[in-house]
């Protein structure tokens, strides 16, 4: 695992992650890497997780994960009293099932890539304990479901200062 934040001035900050491992033989399906599949309709926001993957969707023996997150911070707008902070959000993975029993061939891997992009506005509402955002995401590529509605997935974001 890699990971990497740096700020540019007058646009953010952005940081990257990046996940990737390999499991040479064959192991019991609980063992493979099964991606941070975080899906609802609506829920909390968890930062590098794949927002609108469903739970044991795929699975890989051999995988790439990136999750990329731009915070251009207040620099889209500025109040004294108001700050809520603009994220772009982009994750992606790739992966392979090579050493699976045939047996359980039912599951899939991610290896035409699974792509989901997002924004989330933070700190819309400034509780003093608590600050609240709302956000989307959005699946595309070769595993987007054909009814649009069911790409998107809905997230309310909470952060705290202690």
């Amino acid at each position: 695992k890699l990971e990497k934040s740096f700020y540019i001035r007058y646009i953010g900050t952005s940081s990257f992650k990046v996940e990737s491992g390999m499991i040479d033989r064959n192991v019991p399906i609980v063992r493979l890497y099964n991606g941070h599949a975080a899906y609802r309709v609506f829920t909390i926001e968890a930062p590098n997780s794949f927002a609108t993957m469903r739970m044991n969707e795929f699975f890989s023996d051999q995988y790439v994960s990136l999750f990329f997150d731009h915070n251009f911070g207040t620099l889209l707008i500025r109040s004294e009293n108001f700050k809520p902070e603009f994220h772009l959000i982009s994750n992606m993975m790739f992966g392979s099932l090579n050493h699976l029993p045939d047996n359980q061939r039912i599951y899939q891997a991610p290896e035409k890539g699974y792509f989901e992009s997002g924004v989330m506005i933070r700190k819309l509402v400034n509780l003093k304990i608590c600050k609240i955002g709302l956000g989307a995401y959005y699946r595309y590529g070769a595993y987007a479901y054909d009814k649009t509605i069911d790409n998107f997935s809905f997230r309310i974001s909470l952060s705290s200062p202690f």
